[in-house]
């Protein structure tokens, strides 16, 4: 599996609400676990984006429908999927 990188995370950041809520809670364990590319500079600047005001922008992403979610793209890189 190839390493997440900072878009692919944030992108998870704002359509997973279970994974925002793991990495404000505890974001290195997040970040190893996601196999991430982070650096220490990219986890700061996450960091510095106020959870709610992740969580207000997620709710104003528009809904595809029930195909839409994360899947292994061909590359093995995490990727957002709309059948």
């Amino acid at each position: 599996m190839m390493p997440v990188t900072v878009d692919q995370f944030l992108g998870r950041l704002i359509a997973d609400a279970e994974f925002r809520q793991a990495f404000f809670v505890d974001p290195l364990s997040t970040c190893a676990d996601e196999l991430s590319d982070l650096t220490w500079s990219d986890i700061a600047a996450l960091l510095c984006i106020a959870e709610p005001m992740l969580a207000e922008f997620a709710r104003g992403v528009p809904n595809p429908g029930p195909n839409f979610g994360w899947k292994e793209d061909t590359t093995n890189r995490v990727a957002l999927k709309s059948h």
